[in-house]
């Protein structure tokens, strides 16, 4: 859905912040190999979460967020802010509850990933897909 909605999914899934463009979703990795975050844009403020332009980088996943996957985050948001020069925002939806994943990982004492959970319940799922009857 990303791919070729981007700004409808940021909306439904109640993303804060106005959906602005598309942003680079590759990262380039010290080992020469690539990886590609889930979605990659950039987001104006809505003076609610968020306060200035950013970079969102957001994960989606079926599955809890372990020790790897974050790091895997805070990865994603070096590229990011690399390529966008603009402060990094990384976000988790994901119909698992919040409590079931790893929520954050300290590189260093100022360094420290902690991505912003959406509950998606599956309730909620099916509200947005327009599957209330199923």
């Amino acid at each position: 859905m990303y791919n070729e909605y981007p700004r409808e999914l940021h909306n439904n899934l109640n993303v804060s912040g106005i959906f602005r463009r598309k942003a680079n979703e590759k990262v380039y990795f010290k080992d020469g190999s690539i990886g590609e975050m889930d979605s990659s844009y950039i987001i104006d403020p809505d003076l609610k979460i968020i306060f200035e332009q950013i970079v969102a980088n957001g994960e989606h996943q079926s599955t809890p967020v372990g020790e790897d996957k974050i790091r895997m985050i805070g990865r994603y948001g070096i590229q990011q802010i690399h390529d966008e020069n603009l402060p990094q925002f990384s976000y988790v939806s994901s119909h698992l509850s919040r409590e079931k994943h790893v929520q954050s990982y300290k590189r260093s004492p100022t360094d420290i990933i902690e991505p912003y959970f959406l509950d998606l319940s599956e309730n909620d799922n099916k509200k947005r897909l327009n599957l209330s009857g199923l």
